[in-house]
C-alpha cells in the first residue's frame, strides 16, 4: 500500500465519484482510477462498485477507508513533529479566505490547523480576491481560498476547484417589499464592490450585459467586508455576494437576500495558489484544513 493510493481511496470515500475525488486531490481522474487499480491488485481484493451514479465502496473497501484515515493522519503528524524537531521548514504560515468562508467556518480551520502546529507563525485573513490576488504573488500569502473566474487565472498560478458557488445580491431590510424580476430593475441604486475584476461582482456586470441592460453607474470600490456590510445595512448599497455569506455570524440582521427572479451564474471556488511553489508541510496542511472542511455535507448550506 503506498500512500497516493490510500490519499485517492480515501477522497473517493468521502466526494463519491472517482471525478470529484480527482478535483479534490488536484490530479487527474486517470490517476485516481490507476492508483485504485493498483491497491485492489496488490491486496488482491476489489474495493469499489462502479455505478453511472458513481463509486460505491465494498464492505472491505470501507474497513480499509477506516484503516486509511488513521494512517494518513499519522503520517502527517509524524512529519509535522519531525518539522518541530528539526527546526526546518516554514514556521510561517500567511493564509486568506473570502470573508463569505471565514465568517462561518474560521474557528474550524484554526482548531484543525493548531491541533497539528501549536507553534507555527498563523495569519489568517478575511480577504477579497483584489486584495489577496496581489499578495499571494508576491509571496505575502502562501494560499487564498477564492472564487475566481477561469480567465483570470494567470499561467503563474495553479487553481484547485474545489465546486462552483451561488452568487446572491444583499441589501437592507426592508428596501425590496417584493420580487425583483430581473437586473434591469437594479441599475439605478447605488451598488458596492470588492473591486476585483474577477469574481462576483464581474460575473453579475457580465450577466447585466448579456442580459441587455444598462450597467449601474453609482459604484463604490470598499476591499474590506466591514465597509461593505455598513454600506449595504446603512447606506441603501447592493451588494453581490456569496449565498454562503449570509449565514455567517458577521452578517448583521438588517442585511437580506434580495429576491431576484433572474438567475445569477455560480462562480468556481477553490484554492489559489502560486504555481510551482514549494509548499512547506504546515502550509499543505492549511491547505488541507480547508479541503476538509468543503467536504463536510452542508458547508455552504444556509
Amino acid at each position: 500500500m503506498k500512500h497516493h493510493q490510500l490519499r485517492a481511496l480515501v477522497a473517493i470515500a468521502t466526494s463519491g465519484s472517482v471525478s470529484a475525488a480527482a478535483r479534490s486531490l488536484s490530479v487527474t481522474q486517470t490517476a485516481v482510477t490507476k492508483a485504485i487499480k493498483e491497491l485492489e491488485e496488490d491486496i488482491h481484493t476489489p474495493l469499489l462498485i462502479r455505478t453511472p451514479q458513481g463509486a460505491r465502496l465494498t464492505p472491505i473497501g470501507l474497513e480499509l477507508v477506516e484503516r486509511a484515515k488513521s494512517i494518513l493522519s499519522d503520517i502527517e503528524d509524524a512529519r509535522a513533529h519531525v518539522e518541530r524537531l528539526s527546526g526546518g521548514g516554514n514556521h510561517r504560515v500567511s493564509a486568506a479566505a473570502i470573508p463569505a468562508f471565514f465568517s462561518r467556518h474560521l474557528a474550524e480551520v484554526f482548531s484543525m490547523f493548531r491541533s497539528r502546529y501549536p507553534d507555527v507563525q498563523l495569519t489568517l485573513q478575511d480577504s477579497f480576491l483584489s486584495t489577496s490576488l496581489p499578495k499571494l504573488r508576491d509571496g505575502t500569502l502562501d494560499v487564498t481560498l477564492t472564487t475566481i473566474l477561469p480567465e483570470c487565472i494567470g499561467s503563474d498560478l495553479e487553481f484547485q476547484q474545489f465546486c462552483e458557488i451561488e452568487i446572491v445580491l444583499m441589501a437592507q431590510r426592508g428596501m425590496f417589499n417584493r420580487p425583483v424580476k430581473n437586473l434591469g430593475e437594479l441599475v439605478d441604486y447605488p451598488w458596492v464592490t470588492d473591486g476585483s475584476s474577477c469574481g462576483g461582482y464581474e460575473a453579475v456586470r457580465r450577466t447585466f450585459t448579456s442580459s441587455g441592460y444598462l450597467l449601474p453607474t453609482n459604484l463604490t470600490e470598499s476591499p474590506s467586508s466591514l465597509s461593505s456590510l455598513v454600506l449595504v445595512e446603512q447606506c441603501g448599497c447592493i451588494a453581490p455576494s456569496p449565498a454562503l455569506f449570509l449565514g455567517g455570524a458577521s452578517v448583521p440582521p438588517g442585511i437580506v437576500k434580495i429576491d431576484l427572479k433572474q438567475e445569477l451564474p455560480k462562480v468556481p471556488f477553490g484554492l489559489l495558489l502560486r504555481r510551482g511553489a514549494k509548499l512547506s508541510p504546515s502550509v499543505e496542511w492549511m491547505c488541507e484544513c480547508f479541503r476538509a472542511i468543503t467536504r463536510t455535507p452542508g458547508w455552504d448550506k444556509l
